[in-house]
């Protein structure tokens, strides 16, 4: 019974106990740590205007006119070169009154034939150049042309044409080719000669030009065509 009395007592004091005691709510207080934001600033490039390069405009040289007569007076000189000759062309300073030579085409003929050659296959040419003239010397060589004539011709053949490079500072040279020209086309003695004739009639009449005192200086002969 006592022992009864004593539970009921310790429930009792337990439900005292329980009421006393009030729900209480521990506010936590978080404190967030300031957040410093550093604005980046904004670099914005300002537009640089092109730029362009200088243009410098060359203005294309005048083409030279060939058709004109070159800057060089021009003179001829004949080169003996034993059996045949040679004619050259080459700059040259004409003395004051002198004048071209004239070459008459009824030469080339054999003289024994000359009296049957009709008049329409003759005539007198102005070759344009003065005869042995001062060559021109201005501390250069001049290219070296080389002109051969062609079946039944002569190396007058072109004197014209030659004079004409000759101006524009060039020296040009023409042999006889004796066994096709046109004597031997009009005596009917085409052919003989050594074989490759003609070559050697063009190295001989080079050779010949080195040798000249006057025109061998002013030959560039490491430029011929």
């Amino acid at each position: 019974m006592r022992t009864r009395f004593v539970l009921a007592g310790l429930a009792l004091i337990a439900a005292g106990c329980g009421g006393g005691n009030t729900d209480e709510t521990t506010a936590t207080t978080t404190t967030a740590a300031p957040t410093t934001t550093t604005a980046t600033p904004t670099t914005t490039d300002a537009a640089v205007p092109p730029t362009d390069a200088p243009t410098t405009t060359t203005s294309a040289p005048e083409p030279v006119m060939f058709t004109e007569r070159g800057p060089y007076g021009v003179g001829i000189a004949t080169l003996d070169l034993g059996d045949r000759l040679a004619d050259v062309y080459y700059p040259a300073i004409p003395e004051l009154g002198a004048q071209t030579e004239i070459f008459d085409s009824l030469s080339v003929f054999p003289e024994e034939l000359q009296v049957f050659i009709p008049d329409e296959l003759t005539g007198e040419f102005d070759t344009t150049a003065y005869r042995d003239a001062l060559v021109v010397n201005d501390e250069q060589a001049f290219p070296v042309l080389v002109f051969s004539h062609g079946f039944g011709g002569f190396r007058q053949t072109s004197t014209f044409h030659l004079s004409h490079v000759a101006s524009w500072g060039f020296v040009a040279i023409t042999t006889d080719h004796l066994e096709r020209g046109i004597a031997a086309q009009a005596t009917g003695t085409l052919g003989g000669g050594v074989e490759n004739q003609d070559v050697l009639d063009v190295l001989n009449s080079l050779d010949a030009l080195a040798a000249h005192p006057e025109l061998g200086p002013v030959s560039d002969l490491d430029r011929v065509a």
